[in-house]
């Protein structure tokens, strides 16, 4: 079995690249897209496909960073992405990929060959995080989800984590310093929360397609932003401050925040 992620130029062996003979169907997991089931000759395999396509650094774990590792992880970044006008690695099609032509790819995928705007899949992820910062002011909204965590365990089930933003009392509680409106609010952490059946559904389905911009927006300049939400699944950050080249779409932010009120609620 083999896999390609740029439309069949080059394809790279899955599991390892074990034969399993007679593959007569195929699926991918809904709640794990690296993950691969296969019905053939002699039973259901489970194939992984994070070894091959889903490592972007030190993928064995030997604390080193090899060559074919910083190629793989960026031929998974190109890969996922519509890059179509990308250079090949192997750009002279000898069998070898040179120094020259590494950066010639890495340079073309941080500059003219990344689309402006991409939707990514976080929906397979094992952590969450939100937390909020000042930007020109201070303003995050009193009575709601002030930062949060997202976590799975090993068996799957969401744990919910959160801290709510409360008006407070001047002199009697440790007020959040140089807030712009109430004259003291604290933070106040809440009690945790397994999330049911209908709440992880409902983190994927949003983490499922979340919109990325790759360069600021050309009025940033002249925005006077009081607050910058920062979003954190694993290696990948985000936030939705017009000024960053990597941010998050405002209408996904939003929909990430109505989430959050949603967990905080509960059943």
């Amino acid at each position: 079995m083999f896999k390609s992620t740029n439309a069949g130029q080059t394809w790279a062996p899955l599991n390892g690249g074990r034969s399993i003979r007679h593959i007569s169907k195929l699926a991918v997991d809904p709640h794990s897209p690296q993950r691969l089931y296969a019905a053939a000759v002699g039973g259901l395999y489970r194939l992984e496909q994070e070894a091959d396509f889903g490592c972007g650094g030190d993928c064995n774990g030997d604390d080193r960073l090899t060559v074919d590792e910083l190629i793989s992880g960026v031929n998974f970044a190109l890969g996922a992405r519509p890059l179509a006008a990308c250079p090949r690695f192997d750009s002279s099609g000898d069998g070898t990929v040179s120094i020259d032509e590494l950066t010639a790819a890495v340079a073309a995928a941080l500059g003219t060959c990344l689309p402006d705007v991409f939707p990514i899949d976080l929906s397979d992820f094992t952590q969450f995080q939100l937390t909020r910062s000042r930007a020109r002011g201070f303003c995050p909204p009193l009575d709601a989800v002030y930062d949060a965590q997202l976590l799975i365990a090993e068996d799957d089930r969401f744990t919910f984590y959160h801290d709510t933003l409360e008006p407070g009392v001047p002199g009697v509680d440790a007020c959040v310093p140089d807030l712009i409106g109430p004259a003291c609010a604290v933070i106040r952490p809440q009690p945790p929360r397994t999330l049911t059946a209908a709440d992880a559904d409902l983190v994927r389905s949003v983490f499922s397609q979340v919109t990325v911009h790759s360069r600021p927006d050309p009025g940033c300049r002249t925005t006077d932003p009081c607050l910058i939400n920062s979003f954190r699944w694993e290696r990948v950050t985000l936030t939705d401050s017009l000024c960053d080249d990597r941010r998050i779409d405002a209408q996904q932010s939003a929909a990430i925040g109505a989430l959050l009120k949603t967990l905080r609620t509960g059943p």
